[in-house]
């Protein structure tokens, strides 16, 4: 189901260090730049109370949260940006179709 051709190569390094043994966080911590600090050591801990998934679900609703924060962020930065840009083109267009009328009426003198 992952598309992105180095979390597919992450998970299947993972998937190779749980059938030798091996603990599941240890991949993730050895790849912390695509995956955070805290998720390998939250995982660590749930192998370590054996809670895995309960923690895998913690981690993953916290992400959730984060990126919906920083969506909505983002949407609060965009949105003057995105007024003043439509407000510069309405107004170009505003004046554009009145200078030639402007021009056209003061030939008519």
């Amino acid at each position: 189901m992952v598309q992105n051709i180095y979390y597919k190569r992450i998970l299947g390094e993972a998937k190779e260090a749980i059938e030798k043994g091996a603990l599941f966080s240890s991949v993730f911590e050895a790849n912390q730049k695509f995956y955070p600090i805290m998720m390998s050591e939250m995982i660590e801990v749930g192998e370590e109370t054996g809670n895995l998934s309960e923690m895998l679900s913690n981690v993953a609703s916290f992400y959730e949260e984060e990126i919906e924060n920083k969506t909505k962020n983002m949407s609060t930065i965009i949105e003057p940006v995105l007024m003043v840009l439509v407000g510069a083109a309405v107004g170009f267009f505003a004046v554009s179709m009145i200078s030639p009328l402007y021009s056209v009426m003061s030939n008519i003198k």
